[in-house]
C-alpha cells in the first residue's frame, strides 16, 4: 500500500483539476470530503472531454467529475483478495479504506502482480542447489533466474542495522525484495525474513530484483544514507497529455 494518494477537495473549482494533471504524471486522481472520506475518482481523460466544454468548465467542481469507486479494500484485506477483485474492475489502484470510509492509502495492480512474480521466484529460489564448491555459503554471489531477475547476497549497510525489513520498506525504495536472510557466518542454512526482526551488522540480505535496481542498491553502500527512489519520467510533456 502506498500512503500518498493524489488526492483532490471535493469543492475544487475545475481549474484546480487541471492544474493538478498538469503538475503530476499520474492518469486517476482521488477525490474526498473535508473528513478525508472517499467519494470517487478522476480520470485525466474526464479531464480532456470537459476541456472540450468550455462553457462547462466554470460551473464543474471535482464532485462532479468524480466517479464511484465501486471496488475497494481495506488494510487488514489479503493481497490475494486484492487481486481478486482486480479482476472485477477496469481500476489500475483500489483505494484503501478505514472503517469509516477514509482514505488511507491506494494499491495498484502491477505492484501485486509484481509481489506475485517474487513469490514465485522466491520459491523458485528455494528449490535451486545454490551450494558452491569453494564456498561455505549457501548460495552464489549473483544468480540469474527467469523474468530478467537475478539473485544477490549483500551486506546490510550500516544504516540498516538495528531497523527491520518492514522499516527500511525496499520494494518501495528500490524495487527489491528479501527472499532470504544469511546471519553472520554461522554457517546456518537461509532463512525466511522475519519482517520485524532488527538486523544485525553480520547478516547478509538474499535480495531479488532486476539488476539495474540491484546496482542502484550497491551504490549507496558506501554513502551515510540511502538515496530515495526516483520518480519515472514522463517522456510526453504534460501539457500534451491533456490536450491529446
Amino acid at each position: 500500500m502506498h500512503r500518498e494518494v493524489p488526492t483532490l477537495q471535493d469543492m475544487a473549482p475545475f481549474p484546480e483539476v487541471v492544474r493538478h494533471f498538469l503538475a503530476t504524471n499520474v492518469s486517476t486522481c482521488f477525490v474526498v470530503d473535508e473528513q478525508s472520506r472517499l467519494l470517487g475518482a478522476i480520470s485525466i481523460h474526464d479531464v480532456k472531454d470537459i476541456l472540450q466544454e468550455e462553457s462547462l468548465s466554470a460551473l464543474i467542481i471535482a464532485k462532479d467529475l468524480a466517479h464511484h469507486c465501486t471496488i475497494t479494500t481495506t488494510p487488514e484485506e489479503t493481497l490475494a483478495r486484492c487481486l481478486e477483485k482486480f479482476t472485477q474492475t477496469e481500476q489500475e489502484h483500489l483505494p484503501v479504506l478505514t472503517a469509516t470510509s477514509e482514505l488511507y492509502g491506494i494499491i495498484s495492480q502491477r505492484d501485486v502482480l509484481d509481489l506475485y512474480n517474487r513469490e514465485i521466484l522466491r520459491h523458485e529460489y528455494l528449490g535451486l542447489s545454490l551450494r558452491g564448491e569453494q564456498s561455505q555459503n549457501s548460495v552464489h554471489k549473483h544468480v540469474r533466474l527467469p523474468h530478467s531477475y537475478v539473485v544477490e547476497v549483500t551486506p546490510v549497510p550500516p544504516w540498516y542495522v538495528g531497523k527491520t525489513l518492514r522499516d527500511i520498506e525496499l520494494r518501495s525504495a528500490f524495487h527489491l525484495t528479501a527472499v532470504a536472510i544469511q546471519h553472520g557466518t554461522t554457517g546456518e542454512p537461509d532463512e525466511f525474513p522475519d519482517p520485524d526482526q532488527p538486523l544485525t551488522v553480520s547478516d547478509q540480505l538474499v535480495l531479488v530484483g532486476r539488476p539495474a535496481d540491484l546496482q542502484r542498491f550497491a551504490s549507496v553502500l558506501d554513502k551515510q544514507q540511502p538515496t530515495s527512489h526516483p520518480q519515472a519520467i514522463d517522456t510526453n510533456s504534460r501539457t500534451d497529455r491533456l490536450s491529446k
